[in-house]
């Protein structure tokens, strides 16, 4: 009897991942490269793309080393074209922390990429789910701690941002964001150097590319 217990126990954490993940909806991925001394370094998917296939080189920040704060910097940033929008990621912002679960077990592959290119030397490794509806402890999101530990602050901001996009998208039309192709391009536009460039109506023609509402500059 013991001994079935033992191994329920240590089958348990698997158990609920397996049960957790027939809830998700999506996940947020890094690009991991491995160098010639055997050094892993890791990327967001959707920077790297950014970079790669649009020529969105990540600006600069004075938040550099602080995540949050980051996030906060990109909020604002949003503020000046689309307030509505940066209302919401603030909502999701505030509420981060108390939704967040982190667990030391991989996670395991969510299919929601579309189209994708890494190079060979590379791979992609599941950090984030999304869960569709919340677990009994009201934990929206499972972060893979010992991954996440392991990215600079750009990349921790980023990832908390494309969580946002796609809760956002999700919770408008699901079946508009099956894969996460317009999630990853718009959070590589709003991490650009070329966001803070744009005009307004440059960056409401971003909002209706990637299937998302475009809202009223002024909301009465």
């Amino acid at each position: 009897m013991k001994f079935v217990l033992i191994l329920v126990s240590l089958l348990f954490p698997f158990v609920s991942m397996a049960f957790d993940g027939d809830t998700k909806s999506n996940g947020g991925d890094v690009v991991a490269c491995t160098n010639n001394r055997g050094n892993i370094n890791y990327e967001l998917f959707d920077l790297y793309e950014g970079r790669r296939l649009y020529g969105y080189e990540p600006r600069y920040s004075v938040a550099w080393d602080k995540p949050i704060e980051l996030v906060q910097e990109v909020i604002q940033n949003l503020r000046k074209y689309d307030p509505i929008r940066a209302d919401l990621y603030q909502r999701f912002a505030d509420s981060l922390y108390a939704e967040v679960r982190y667990v030391f077990y991989p996670l395991y592959d969510i299919r929601d990429e579309g189209v994708r290119w890494v190079p060979q030397n590379c791979n992609l490794e599941q950090v984030v789910w999304q869960l569709r509806t919340p677990d009994a402890d009201g934990k929206k999101y499972y972060f893979n701690r010992t991954i996440f530990n392991k990215l600079d602050p750009q990349t921790q901001a980023a990832l908390y941002i494309h969580e946002f996009v796609y809760r956002e998208g999700l919770q408008a039309d699901p079946f508009k964001f099956q894969t996460s192709v317009s999630v990853r391009y718009f959070t590589a536009f709003l991490f650009s150097a070329k966001f803070m460039d744009s005009t307004l109506e440059e960056y409401q023609k971003k909002v209706e590319a990637v299937g998302l509402k475009v809202n009223p500059v002024n909301p009465q």
